[in-house]
């Protein structure tokens, strides 16, 4: 298949294709290529071969202003240009076809390949990773093999710590703040809103050495000293 490196605005048609270098290109695509009607794949009729729009054309190279072109356009790592119609919808919010798509690519130089034989897209010779980076501007995750795009949601704000709230909570519950603290909101280790850890209890003796020392005689408080006791 040829690649058609191209660069120049183009004449639109108003009542059918427009050739635009090798290419006749209509509005579902690359005219004479095939769609899918439900389970069947057919040529595009006659009668739904309705000429690009200008207007569209321009959102999709404004969508790809500044990306970079690469040399090749190959299955899998190049945007086709029915994806490139869904993502400039996202972007841009109104309708663009397919045609749309694959003429603004050819006038701004990118390297265009017909996906297939009989096909009505063309892989589109331009960086993956600046489109993405274009559309995450506007809030648009997009991702290569998938038509459309995911809206990118924001992360959400930190939730704001009444401090009066919680200064008269802890006076009510005799709970003292201060300023060396160890927990607190996570953030600063310095927060006086934080509570201090309590201290935990000594564990209580195994009911073993509990009986062996009351009946030996000795105190369990008392401290022992492995050095102090002499052999017998």
């Amino acid at each position: 298949m040829e690649a058609v490196p191209y660069k120049s605005v183009v004449e639109l048609s108003t009542d059918g294709p427009t050739q635009v270098g090798p290419f006749r290109v209509c509005a579902n695509g690359l005219d004479g290529g095939h769609r899918r009607y439900g389970s069947r794949i057919k040529p595009v009729p006659e009668a739904e071969r309705q000429p690009v729009r200008r207007d569209q054309v321009e959102i999709v190279k404004e969508l790809l202003r500044g990306c970079r072109p690469t040399r090749w356009a190959r299955n899998l790592l190049s945007p086709v240009s029915s994806d490139l119609k869904h993502w400039a919808e996202n972007w841009a919010g109104p309708y663009i076809s397919t045609g749309a798509a694959i003429v603004a690519a050819i006038e701004l130089g990118f390297v265009c390949i017909p996906t297939a034989e009989g096909s009505r897209n063309v892989f589109i010779g331009v960086h993956f990773d600046d489109v993405a980076a274009r559309m995450a501007e506007r809030g648009w995750y997009i991702a290569r093999g998938h038509e459309g795009a995911t809206r990118i949601q924001p992360p959400k704000p930190k939730p704001e710590i009444d401090h009066a709230f919680w200064e008269q909570w802890a006076a009510e519950n005799g709970i003292k703040l201060g300023e060396e603290t160890v927990a607190g909101d996570g953030d600063d280790d310095s927060d006086p809103f934080a509570v201090e850890p309590p201290t935990a209890p000594p564990p209580d003796p195994h009911p073993f050495w509990a009986r062996w020392v009351e009946e030996h005689g000795m105190d369990a408080n008392a401290d022992l000293v492995a050095d102090e006791v002499e052999e017998g």
